[in-house]
């Protein structure tokens, strides 16, 4: 019973429109970074979807992929539902990276004690992004 219980939340978890937050530059903060985009998530009740769509002319494309360093910790994670997708990098600009993931996140501007993603919230799902440089 409890499987088929996941199962159908998985479903419907999937299923609900969520809204959707485009990240369109590696900024460490403003519209259109990945901070932005969270903190829009987490100010909005109910699902949420992350999708990347950075062009080869940001700064921080190296031609192979997008880095973004965060100069302050990321907001909390509280909002359940929350889906921070990297994979959508690729989609919209092709495999730069043929090695991994397109999405670089590095934690070394933030300090000690940083994690990239603190979740306090279920349901939430973070794919195709490499993470690095964070203490925690």
């Amino acid at each position: 019973m409890k499987l088929t219980s996941y199962i159908l939340s998985l479903f419907l978890f999937m299923n609900l429109h969520a809204a959707t937050w485009t990240v369109t530059n590696t900024n460490s903060s403003g519209g259109g970074s990945l901070a932005w985009a969270i903190t829009q998530s987490q100010n909005n009740s109910g699902p949420d979807e992350i999708k990347f769509n950075i062009p080869k002319s940001d700064p921080g494309f190296n031609g192979s992929v997008w880095l973004i360093f965060p100069n302050n910790p990321f907001d909390i994670i509280s909002d359940s539902e929350t889906i921070i997708d990297g994979s959508s990098q690729k989609a919209n600009r092709g495999d730069t990276n043929p090695r991994g993931p397109e999405i670089e996140i590095h934690g070394e501007k933030i300090g000690t004690k940083a994690s990239c993603f603190e979740i306090m919230s279920a349901n939430n799902i973070v794919r195709d992004l490499a993470i690095g440089g964070f203490s925690r």
